[in-house]
């Protein structure tokens, strides 16, 4: 599993843009399980998260980005929080 860090290149760059009131986008990657138990994983890291930082989570699994543009950003500006 692993949780990684990345910056929405749409908020990075707009002017609205303020750190104190924008979510934190974070992108997961679990090991193999099946498909109720990823959901179940996923959603509950989801409910944790946002009790944790108290603040709206933007949780994205690795591979479920289509658009390229928007996948190739996210794979340039990402760093790694958690690794295991």
């Amino acid at each position: 599993m692993g949780w990684f860090a990345y910056t929405c290149s749409a908020r990075r760059y707009s002017e609205d843009f303020r750190p104190s009131e924008s979510d934190v986008d974070l992108l997961v990657e679990f090991g193999p399980m099946d498909g109720h138990s990823k959901a179940h994983a996923y959603f509950d890291m989801l409910d944790e998260l946002r009790g944790i930082l108290g603040t709206e989570i933007d949780l994205v699994m690795v591979g479920a980005v289509k658009n390229r543009y928007i996948a190739r950003d996210i794979e340039r500006t990402k760093q790694v929080l958690y690794a295991a």
